[in-house]
């Protein structure tokens, strides 16, 4: 093999090396910040609080890299038994993975940590699709000094003997979360292999959440097969919407339509996705101009996950058009 095809086969640059969506955080269809959310921020990024803390997420900035932060606004006091604060979860479709983990594949894990707290933090790598039929391999690191952002990496080896067999389906499959605190039921003192159970950190990492202020702040996210971390994967931002939009869209539609004597007549307009979602998504629409004040309330008829129609009923004659935001959400 010639230097240049060593070269070309060890950075991958014939595909998509990188196995997360939105990894640089540069897509944030939802807002750019959140108060205490229990659901999703950043594209595909979902966070969590069970605590009687609180946070702030929301999107920053790393040594010139799109980076998501995690602020404490509330320090919380209670993390016992079942109560969490979550800190960065992602979901894998269960066909993304599935194909690695049947070949008992290693996997590397790499991202930029930056924090206003020095210690041990928590990552953790889950199989399963419920809470009470989870497989998870805890990993800790050190993050050596304050306002330093640092990079990590993590191996994950995939090659074990699965009591949940991995989804080959566009279901849940796999999930990494980092920097999840609590200090009872989620918590484990075995770490670099695979247990039994729902466990997202290790009972030695530090509070980072102990005061208001003190925060933790992620970039560069990168999930690839093997056991090094290469440099991380830059796509086009129009490609990273576009592999978004598969879980989550945003849009405006104009539904318009000639009527004559049509009073109570239902009309339908198709509305088309930029691309086709991952599972026919539940559609919300919001009226925001309209030429007929009689007509019914703007509504949803028949979400497919390449399309939906807008519905509304017409009263009287003339031409209606009406404009309207939509959001389509198929995440997992």
């Amino acid at each position: 093999m010639s230097k240049a095809r060593e070269i070309a086969s060890s950075e991958n640059v014939s595909g998509f090396k990188n196995l997360i969506i939105n990894g640089g955080f540069d897509i944030w269809q939802r807002g750019e910040s959140f108060d205490d959310i229990s659901g999703y921020t950043a594209d595909m990024v979902r966070t969590g609080n069970t605590t009687d803390g609180a946070e702030l997420v929301e999107k920053s900035e790393v040594n010139g890299s799109n980076s998501i932060k995690f602020t404490i606004t509330t320090a919380p006091t209670d993390m016992t038994g079942t109560k969490y604060l979550l800190g960065l979860f992602y979901v894998f479709e269960g066909q993304t993975l599935y194909s690695l983990a049947i070949k008992g594949k290693t996997l590397t894990l790499s991202f930029m940590f930056n924090s206003n707290i020095t210690g041990t933090y928590s990552v953790s790598f889950r199989n399963g699709t419920d809470a009470n039929n989870y497989e998870s391999y805890v990993k800790t690191f050190e993050y050596i000094t304050t306002n330093e952002p640092q990079k990590v990496q993590i191996q994950i080896d995939l090659n074990y003997q699965f009591n949940t067999t991995p989804r080959n389906d566009n279901a849940k499959g796999f999930g990494v979360i980092i920097g999840f605190l609590n200090k009872g039921d989620h918590s484990t003192n075995t770490e670099g292999q695979w247990i039994s159970g729902n466990y997202c950190t290790s009972s030695s990492c530090v509070n980072w959440a102990s005061a208001v202020d003190n925060f933790i702040e992620i970039a560069e996210l990168q999930l690839e097969e093997g056991e090094v971390a290469t440099p991380f994967e830059q796509r086009p931002i129009g490609l990273e919407l576009s592999l978004c939009q598969r879980y989550y869209v945003t849009g405006t539609g104009v539904f318009h339509s000639s009527y004559a004597d049509a009073q109570g007549t239902n009309r339908l307009q198709t509305v088309h996705f930029p691309t086709t979602m991952r599972t026919a998504p539940t559609v919300t629409v919001i009226e925001t101009a309209s030429t007929n004040t009689d007509e019914g309330t703007l509504a949803v008829s028949t979400p497919r996950p390449n399309q939906f129609q807008s519905q509304t009923k017409a009263s009287g004659s003339g031409r209606i058009v009406e404009v309207f935001d939509y959001t389509a959400d198929a995440s997992i």
